[in-house]
């Protein structure tokens, strides 16, 4: 059957052949021990998945000649995005609390409004593209503007952003300069740090040029997070819920999935590590910055919820002006620093 082949061209030809044959082609006699190539073969891949990743991760490069890729564990984009609710124009009754997580490129600023409820449930709220040079003054008046809007609750109450996290990694000193005149609104400056058993939110730091108080945010701690309670499949604590428009789309759900742990092996000891399936993945990125500010808001969801019911706006009063944002009068202190306030959340 071998024999009997032919090579046959799947792309033009451009000057070099490149060729591709796996094991199962191959014409040599099997070694001592085994009967035909093929009992050769699956003896040594049964021999492989018994040793180890390492081991069938040899095997499938040298005699499948294919490149190998951890499964990991991931979530997926369709089904997160078949479950879209149509709540698109006001803030959902139970969600008390707004905050945001922005990532700068080069030529936009990606952010997402995210709101939180009683046992952190949360809902997208609005996730948009700020488009402009990131150097251009005007495309931090979008966001800045973006950030102070208010968006209404099902209660009638306007909420605003009650914090914002805007990342570093990308032109800091611009995102400095942005970050201090606003800190006492809350907006602070972030940088991501990989490595298992990090906290969410450690408590920030001012060694910086332009001494700003910057939070270290352990990323893998809160991707795993994230990704357990995408995985939610019923509403209550923890559950995420997306709305039908306001930016979540095909492209938000392949970027929101777009990682997957991996478990390694290095010197006997096992270590999980997130990988990137895609090119893009800026909308993971920002739930993981609107999930710290969460956190470090260190919010009492339970007032919150209280103060809203009993702000509502009452329908035999329809001329009465907005109600204000309860979160100022109730909000908890920040976490004071410490051993204790360094664990993981």
């Amino acid at each position: 059957m071998v024999r009997q082949g032919e090579w046959r061209a799947t792309a033009p030809f451009e000057g070099k052949r490149g060729y591709h044959l796996n094991g199962l082609c191959s014409l040599f006699p099997p070694r001592k021990g085994y009967k035909t190539r093929l009992h050769q073969a699956v003896a040594q891949f049964l021999d492989a998945k018994h040793r180890g990743t390492e081991s069938i991760k040899a095997w499938t490069n040298t005699f499948l000649a294919e490149t190998w890729e951890e499964q990991g564990e991931t979530v997926h984009a369709s089904p997160l995005m078949a479950r879209r609710e149509p709540y698109s124009e006001t803030v959902p009754q139970d969600a008390v609390v707004l905050v945001a997580g922005c990532d700068c490129q080069d030529d936009r600023i990606e952010v997402e409004i995210v709101a939180f409820g009683v046992g952190e449930e949360c809902w997208g709220i609005e996730y948009k593209t700020i488009y402009g040079a990131i150097t251009n003054p005007a495309t931090w008046t979008s966001l800045d503007e973006f950030l102070n809007r208010s968006w209404k609750h099902e209660s009638g109450v306007q909420l605003r952003v009650a914090s914002a996290m805007i990342d570093t990694g990308y032109q800091s000193k611009i995102v400095y300069d942005f970050c201090k005149p606003r800190e006492v609104n809350r907006v602070f400056a972030i940088k991501g740090v990989a490595g298992v058993n990090r906290p969410v939110v450690s408590r920030p730091n001012r060694g910086n040029s332009a001494k700003v108080a910057l939070f270290s945010l352990g990323v893998d701690s809160a991707k795993e997070l994230i990704y357990s309670r995408l995985k939610i499949e019923d509403s209550g604590a923890g559950y995420c819920h997306f709305p039908i428009g306001q930016g979540y789309d095909e492209e938000y759900f392949s970027q929101l999935c777009a990682e997957k742990a991996v478990t390694r092996v290095r010197n006997g000891v096992k270590s999980r590590v997130w990988q990137k399936t895609r090119a893009r993945n800026e909308a993971l990125d920002v739930r993981v910055y609107a999930l710290a500010a969460f956190i470090n808001l260190n919010a009492s969801l339970d007032q919150l919820a209280k103060s809203l019911k009993a702000k509502s706006v009452d329908e035999s009063k329809p001329n009465e002006p907005p109600k204000k944002d309860p979160f100022q009068s109730i909000i908890r202190p920040p976490r004071p620093a410490g051993f204790v306030n360094s664990w993981k959340t």
